[in-house]
C-alpha cells in the first residue's frame, strides 16, 4: 500500500509541475537553439527603399556579451546597445541591461525554422523593450565579429537602393 501511495504522490507532483510549467509559458532550449539566436542579424522586414526604416537586433557572444537594437534607414536611425545574459541554462529568458539608462528587461525568446516572407528563421521575443515581438533572419546571416555586423547592416540597406 505504501508503494502505491508513493507512486501516486510522485505522479501528482509531476502533474502539478507540468501544469505550472505549461501555464508559465516556459520553454527549454538546446545549445543549437541558442546558437541560432546569437551572432546573427535579425530584422522585422527587408527595406523597400532607402528611407524605409527597419528594426535590427543582434546579440554578440564573444569576450563580452553585448547586443544592439536599431531602427534605421540608409540615411538615419537610432540605436541602443546593451549587455545580455541567459537567465539560466536551457532557459527561454534573456536578461538585458542598457548601460546608458541602467534599464533592465527580461525577454522570453523562441527561435524556430520558418518559411515566412523569404526568411529561414523566425524569432519571437515577448517583453521586448525595443522594437517588435516578431523577427526574421536567414541561415547565412551570421557574424563572428562586430566588424562583420557592420558589413551585414550595410548590405541590408544597399538592397534598398
Amino acid at each position: 500500500m505504501h508503494k502505491k501511495t508513493f507512486w501516486l504522490l510522485g505522479l501528482l507532483i509531476l502533474s502539478c509541475w507540468w501544469l505550472w510549467h505549461r501555464r508559465s509559458g516556459a520553454t527549454y532550449h538546446t545549445a543549437a537553439d541558442r546558437a541560432a539566436l546569437v551572432n546573427r542579424i535579425w530584422i522585422d522586414h527587408l527595406p523597400q527603399g532607402e528611407t524605409d526604416k527597419i528594426h535590427l537586433f543582434a546579440l554578440l557572444d564573444r569576450r563580452q556579451r553585448v547586443g544592439l537594437f536599431e531602427h534605421t534607414s540608409a540615411w538615419e536611425g537610432e540605436f541602443a546597445g546593451f549587455e545580455w545574459r541567459f537567465r539560466a541554462t536551457n532557459d527561454d529568458r534573456l536578461q538585458l541591461r542598457f548601460p546608458q539608462t541602467n534599464q533592465t528587461a527580461t525577454v522570453v525568446w523562441d527561435v524556430r525554422p520558418c518559411n515566412e516572407r523569404g526568411f529561414d528563421l523566425c524569432l519571437t521575443m515577448r517583453g521586448n523593450p525595443r522594437g517588435p515581438q516578431r523577427w526574421y533572419s536567414r541561415k547565412e546571416w551570421v557574424f563572428t565579429a562586430p566588424a562583420e555586423l557592420q558589413v551585414w547592416r550595410d548590405r541590408l540597406h544597399k538592397r534598398a537602393f
